[in-house]
């Protein structure tokens, strides 16, 4: 920083006043990257677009309505995610906190959560896939996939392979 501007150089020759403004670049070579690793870094991927590369290949993408897209360059949701044969598109959910076994994929709005799919470790190797739903904003379980592969409605443990349980019609 220079005192009588509050410029920054960045390497002595790149002088920086206000915002920082990189070359367009591309996915083989990122405006914004890392010395030593070219390949690796931001772009500018199209108008209103981020690119995100590593290995010189567009990994990631935010486009200007707010998606982002892993494995595609064109996002079509808040989260795309788009993958083949080699690079399956796959979300892991890993829990390596103790004493909680499950992990959650939780639907909310602004003010509570109104559904969740859970799936819940019994032992090593065996687990649940649990459905919830909300009523009046409280949770509860609707249907069950169990570790043995029994599927239960309005109870937690099937004991065929579709138990239905319930007082309604």
């Amino acid at each position: 920083m220079t005192a009588s501007t509050g410029d920054f150089k960045a390497d002595g020759s790149v002088p920086m006043t206000g915002a920082f403004r990189a070359a367009t670049g591309s996915e083989a070579s990122p405006s914004v990257s890392f010395s030593g690793d070219t390949g690796k870094g931001l772009f500018d991927a199209g108008v209103g677009t981020l690119g995100l590369s590593t290995g010189g290949v567009q990994r990631v993408t935010v486009d200007a309505s707010g998606n982002v897209g892993f494995g595609t360059t064109s996002p079509i949701t808040r989260l795309h995610i788009e993958g083949s044969t080699v690079n399956k598109a796959s979300i892991t959910l890993n829990n390596t906190g103790a004493p909680t076994n499950f992990s959650n994929i939780s639907f909310d709005s602004s003010s509570f959560e109104y559904a969740r799919i859970q799936g819940k470790s019994l032992t090593v190797d065996s687990g649940n896939l649990i459905f919830q739903s909300a009523t009046g904003g409280v949770l509860s379980e609707g249907m069950r996939l169990s570790e043995t592969g029994f599927v239960g409605i309005g109870t937690a443990t099937p004991k065929a392979i579709l138990d239905v349980y319930g007082t309604g019609t």
